[in-house]
């Protein structure tokens, strides 16, 4: 009961509901609910597959793996001093070398060996030779030495190798490992010594070779350096230098002097452009400096003496004398200082004209001597480069012989291989197990797939979803005796019996009827409800006299109007005569008083429930429900009751829900719960839109929540 409680305040909760166009992601619940209803099936499939496994394995022949380790030691580069031409020394070019080496131990020409080896010693049958009707098919797949069976697997970061071998006998199998790897070594090492061999032969060639070239180019170099007349002073026999340091001792005088020669320019021809007595650098003549400073204290006395004596004082006389005198002096050892000016600059410009003869004299002795000295260097490269040749190629011969006898090896075995106790495959547990999982995936594969295709609404949200409208409530599935039909309550009434204290289906139905008359939807609560389904045994009646009995129950004057005239059911609930009713009215047209029409209204047990039963059964029932006197039926009843409440037939195979929703305030849609299918639901209101009706909503009914339950929960109602 605390699971029902739980699941009704989760998912049966009144109002509007936020809705969309796309589905909610389906859950790991809802996936293991799917799993949960095809558990038979998943259980047949995996026993099935696990017995299948277990009896492949056991009809496989025996097959056991051997297994070893192996080194790959560091390759010897000392053969023609390989270390010092090879710089690349990198973890790629380990990588690269490891590659390689697990490359050849998986070669063709190595198994032959091996195969070779075991056939002469006679551990295994000799192939017989291949036949025309043989093909293309390489003959070693048929022999106990395939590549098929060995696999080799470097184990990173280390240069350790694992190899594996499969055969059915596991001394044959070891034995055939072993012999892979001791003929690999093998191989490796006569490989090596063919290859010293060979290259030391060549070398022999190459060593007369050079030694011829290394003396015919000592002897040009000597013939060069007599007939050429150049002076070698280094130990290292280099051109002298002296021709290139004498020429860079005239350029540095040269250019000394060419700046002196513009400094000198300079000043004598601003000298030039001076006149005696006007302001000079502090570098010019010293005499001239003293004379300019005699002069102007000359000339300040004469003028403060102006300012006291007229001119012919005899004191201003001697002062103008002796200016006029210093005057001329001034402008006599002016002229001289000029021209010992322009005398220096003439030197020098005499002087920077020698240095630049004797500069380029010496270029052209310079250019000479470097042109000798480029091909002295280069008959002297010539020399060191056939000198170190055959100083390569002999240390290289040397070194081969030494590798020729030394037979270094490129791997060894860290674990040989021993025969295995047990076979590697098949394992029949294993195998098993593998069917066990694979015949509850393809099983489960199904279950989903089955689930996909399955359209019937299951759970609260999926009808909101589709159709973009509100859900009214979920009504619970329950037995029997247990739904507080009307029945059942005007039965309780007349056997005085008191109700329960609470009831999951009874509060389902006050959702109901909370949402049906809420006003949040419209400016008024509807007053005339249509309550219809897609097609039959939805349980619409049994919906429609519960939400009757419980908007009676609260204090609304309710109505129930039987409007199914084809299957009428409502008078069977409440125990009161179908006739006369809802048919008689119609037929009788304007006949039919509004006193005719209130006593045809009959009371029920529930108080504030009122029903109007189908009525006599008619032939022409699309006729009735097009009469003029239905609307001011409804219009009457509009304004007798809080609310009427209109059980009508499927919408699907007839049409009186359309009538009748044309009049009607409301249109509610019952959908049963793992019955009715969404294609039906959606066909079902197109056609109240096609007239021009909406929906209100819609109500799930006989909701399992052990089967399907509301996806925000976990909790189901018990059975």
């Amino acid at each position: 009961m605390e699971d029902l409680l739980h699941a009704l305040e989760t998912a049966l909760v009144p109002g509007s509901y936020t809705v969309s166009t796309e589905h909610a992601p389906a859950g790991l619940a809802s996936y293991g609910r799917a799993l949960n209803r095809h558990k038979f099936a998943l259980l047949f499939s995996g026993i099935t597959f696990a017995f299948l496994g277990w009896f492949y394995a056991h009809s496989q022949p025996k097959v056991y793996r051997a297994h070893t380790t192996m080194e790959l030691l560091e390759p010897n580069r000392s053969l023609m001093n390989i270390q010092n031409f090879n710089s690349n020394n990198s973890a790629i070019s380990e990588e690269l070398y490891i590659d390689t080496q697990v490359s050849l131990l998986e070669s063709k020409s190595l198994l032959d060996r091996v195969r070779r080896r075991l056939e002469a010693s006679g551990v295994i049958p000799r192939l017989p030779p291949p036949s025309k009707d043989q093909g293309a098919s390489d003959p070693m797949d048929k022999s106990a030495v395939n590549a098929k069976s060995l696999n080799v697997s470097p184990v990173r970061t280390t240069r350790l190798v694992e190899m594996t071998y499969d055969a059915n006998d596991p001394k044959l199998a070891a034995l055939i490992l072993n012999t892979i790897t001791s003929e690999y070594i093998q191989q490796d090492v006569d490989a090596r010594v063919d290859n010293s061999e060979q290259m030391r032969q060549w070398l022999q060639t190459q060593l007369a070779e050079t030694k011829a070239k290394l003396e015919a180019s000592e002897f040009n170099l000597q013939n060069y350096a007599r007939s050429s007349g150049l002076l070698y002073t280094s130990p290292k026999g280099n051109v002298a230098e002296q021709t290139e340091d004498k020429l860079q001792f005239i350029a540095q005088d040269l250019s000394q002097s060419q700046a002196k020669v513009a400094d000198l320019q300079a000043k004598y021809e601003i000298a030039k452009a001076k006149a005696p007595g006007s302001q000079i650098d502090d570098a010019d003549s010293g005499s001239v400096r003293d004379l300019e400073l005699r002069l102007a204290d000359l000339k300040r006395q004469r003028a403060s003496l102006n300012s006291v004596f007229t001119p012919e004082y005899y004191k201003v006389q001697e002062l103008d004398a002796e200016i006029q005198e210093l005057q001329g002096n001034l402008e006599r050892e002016y002229a001289r200082w000029v021209r010992r000016m322009g005398d220096a600059y003439s030197t020098e410009v005499r002087h920077e004209k020698l240095l630049e003869e004797s500069y380029n004299q010496q270029r052209s002795l310079v250019g000479d001597q470097a042109a000798k000295a480029i091909h002295y260097n280069v008959l002297k490269r010539e020399v060191e480069t056939n000198r170190n040749l055959y100083d390569a190629l002999l240390a290289g011969m040397k070194e081969a012989g030494v590798n020729a006898a030394a037979r270094v090896r490129n791997a060894r075995v860290v674990d040989s291989a021993d025969p295995p106790r047990r076979p590697d495959h098949p394992k029949p547990l294993q195998d098993a197990a593998i069917g066990l999982i694979s015949g509850l995936m393809l099983a489960g594969i199904f279950a989903m797939i089955r689930e996909g295709n399955d359209r019937r609404v299951k759970s609260p949200g999926v009808v909101p979803a589709y159709l973009n409208l509100p859900e009214l409530g979920v009504i619970p599935s329950a037995k029997p005796y247990l739904l507080p039909t009307a029945y059942n309550e005007s039965r309780r009434h007349r056997a005085g019996e008191r109700h329960p204290a609470f009831s999951p289906v009874l509060e389902a139905f006050h959702s109901v009827v909370t949402s049906m008359l809420s006003a949040s939807r419209s400016a008024e609560p509807p007053k005339v409800v249509v309550v219809t389904s897609a097609a039959a045994h939805e349980g619409k009646s049994t919906v429609i006299g519960n939400v009757a009995v419980i908007a009676a129950q609260i204090g609304r004057r309710v109505l129930l109007i039987d409007g199914d005239l084809r299957n009428p059911r409502q008078h069977h609930v409440y125990g009161v005569p179908n006739t006369p009713g809802l048919s008689d009215v119609l037929g009788a047209g304007d006949l039919a008083t509004d006193d005719i029409v209130a006593d045809l209204i009959r009371p029920t047990s529930v108080p504030g429930l009122s029903l109007l039963p189908s009525g006599t059964k008619a032939d022409q029932i699309g006729m009735l429900l097009h009469s003029t006197r239905l609307e001011e039926l409804i219009a009457q009843f509009r304004d007798d009751f809080d609310l009427v409440l209109i059980d009508t037939p499927p919408v699907l195979p007839f049409a009186d829900a359309r009538v009748f929703g044309r009049f009607a305030d409301a249109v509610v849609l019952v959908v049963r719960s793992g019955r009715t299918t969404h294609h039906l639901v959606q066909a079902a209101r197109a056609r109240f839109v096609e007239d021009g009706v909406s929906v209100f909503g819609t109500i799930l009914n006989d909701w399992n929540g052990k089967q399907a339950p509301y996806e925000a929960s976990d909790y189901a109602y018990p059975s």
